[in-house]
């Protein structure tokens, strides 16, 4: 992002598993269980085991014994913070990190979000029908428009409602009354945005950055992940 020096932007992939529990910012301060970041990982040295002269000439072999290396990988976790409705606004939470000397990565994805329910008839054969269908519709009192465009065209609409118990009481009255409608939920797509960064870098930020944060974003919420490819 512009005017933020070690701030990448990219689509972070979703990591289901290893994932902990949401926590409000408010009501929790981050765990510390991650501290350690991992250093390289050490292998035993070879050992040989060897056979004393005097013992070489009552046996035929020697034997050679290699241990097997152990070696211990630490995962790296990391903290999301979000979801941002702006993009701006996850930019300037990363750019307040930057300053601190912590990396960050911004990642974006769109969610589905429930706007309502539509309450119709699905399109009718001809606009003939159509129309004879909205006189025997307004005959019985029920107020409704045509679908003019889109994969409804000559559809009708006979209300869009918040609720779907609303929706069904909809439904029910157009039953009783003879007319077949259906119910669909309305979906739309909206841009949400995270600052991750790493679990140790986050356990270094002060109370007062998270009582900030919280006071500013009240629907912000930090979650520990395994970090994804780049973040570690």
């Amino acid at each position: 992002t512009a005017g933020y020096v070690n701030t990448e932007v990219r689509t972070l992939q979703a990591v289901n598993e290893s994932t902990s529990p949401i926590m409000l910012l408010s009501e929790v301060s981050l765990p510390a269980e991650a501290k350690n970041i991992p250093s390289e990982a050490r292998k035993s040295s070879t050992e040989y085991d060897t056979v004393d002269s005097a013992e070489a000439s009552d046996t035929s072999e020697t034997s050679d014994s290699v241990p097997e290396s152990n070696t211990a990988v630490a995962e790296i976790k990391c903290v999301q913070l979000g979801p941002f409705s702006e993009h701006k606004a996850a930019s300037d939470i990363a750019g307040k990190l930057t300053g601190l000397g912590i990396s960050t990565v911004i990642g974006g994805a769109e969610e589905d979000i429930l706007k309502g329910y539509w309450v119709y008839i699905p399109p009718l054969p001809s606009v003939a029908l159509l129309a004879k269908t909205r006189s025997q519709l307004q005959a019985k009192g029920i107020d409704s428009f045509a679908f003019q465009d889109g994969r409804l065209k000559n559809g009708i609409s006979l209300g869009f409602f918040t609720s779907d118990e609303n929706a069904r009481r909809r439904l029910n009255e157009l039953s009783v009354k003879g007319f077949a409608a259906k119910i669909e939920p309305v979906i739309n797509k909206v841009p949400r945005y995270w600052v991750t960064m790493q679990q140790v870098a986050a356990d270094s930020l002060s109370r007062q950055f998270w009582s900030d944060i919280a006071d500013h974003s009240s629907n912000v919420e930090a979650s520990i992940t395994k970090c994804a490819v780049g973040e570690g």
